[in-house]
């Protein structure tokens, strides 16, 4: 990456071109959106250590450390497949350019499948100790991690199975990554179910009152996450190669990894 265009960006330019494309290269806004991306989860990443070394103080421990680790490893592996996904960085030459093994294992399963997953179990957890007055422990605890294990791991395998025409693709020449449409429409209906369970699970646990209730700054992220899902889904469909244009990929990764935070 470069704060300057460079002569290999000038060449995927004309390529572009010839197809009738106009690209906006790889700039600046991409390096320093990055690093401000980077420099977040950092600062995420102290939070979540805190938590690990002091998490036998009661409302820490309510916050389940070993699970937001969890998130917070899954939001790394998105931001690194959305760099691969959306055309920030150079792929040709790095290990990037595989993009069915990126784009499919760490962008999709490990990433976005996976945070998604994971806080509709944290949210599940929740809803089991509050409403229910069950604890979160044992075979309940154990089944759930299995069903979204076996779910992740078979969604992978499947999808590694299919030809790349119907999945992720790397597009020579223009050192990007296809997605095939029928796979975009799985991952977004994924997404939604997942974030749908979550709100309903908050909805339940609404009128608790303790102190180590999260109904509402669940409520409020599910908002938030609700309208970057609106906004992606429009956009995936409505501008199909919007990596070209550098406003529409630097917004749509930051919105999705600030939010990720929020999260």
């Amino acid at each position: 990456m470069s704060f300057s265009v460079t002569a290999a960006e000038e060449a995927r330019v004309q390529i572009f071109k010839t197809r009738g494309i106009d690209l906006e290269p790889r700039q600046a806004a991409d390096l320093i959106m990055t690093i401000v991306i980077a420099t977040v989860y950092f600062v995420e990443l102290l939070a979540v250590l805190f938590m690990l070394v002091n998490r036998e103080y009661p409302p820490i421990k309510a916050k389940n450390p070993w699970t937001m680790l969890a998130i917070f490893i899954a939001s790394i592996f998105w931001f690194v497949g959305d760099l691969q996904a959306n055309g920030h960085v150079p792929l040709v030459g790095t290990p990037l350019a595989k993009c069915k093994a990126i784009g499919v294992w760490m962008h999709i399963t490990m990433g976005v499948c996976s945070v998604s997953a994971l806080i509709g179990l944290r949210s599940y957890g929740l809803y089991q100790i509050f409403h229910r007055n069950r604890p979160f422990i044992g075979t309940r605890l154990y089944v759930s991690i299995a069903f979204i294990v076996g779910s992740l791991l078979a969604f992978g395998i499947v999808t590694e199975a299919l030809p790349e025409s119907v999945s992720v693709y790397y597009v020579d020449g223009f050192d990007m990554c296809g997605y095939s449409y029928g796979f975009q429409v799985a991952i977004f209906v994924f997404i939604w179910i997942s974030w749908v369970v979550v709100a309903a699970l908050s909805w339940r646990i609404r009128n608790v009152k303790s102190s180590f209730d999260e109904s509402r700054e669940t409520a409020i992220a599910c908002i938030v996450v609700f309208g970057v899902l609106i906004f992606m889904t429009v956009l995936s469909y409505t501008e199909r190669i919007y990596p070209v244009s550098v406003k529409l990929r630097v917004l749509a990764t930051s919105l999705i990894h600030f939010s990720a935070v929020m999260t």
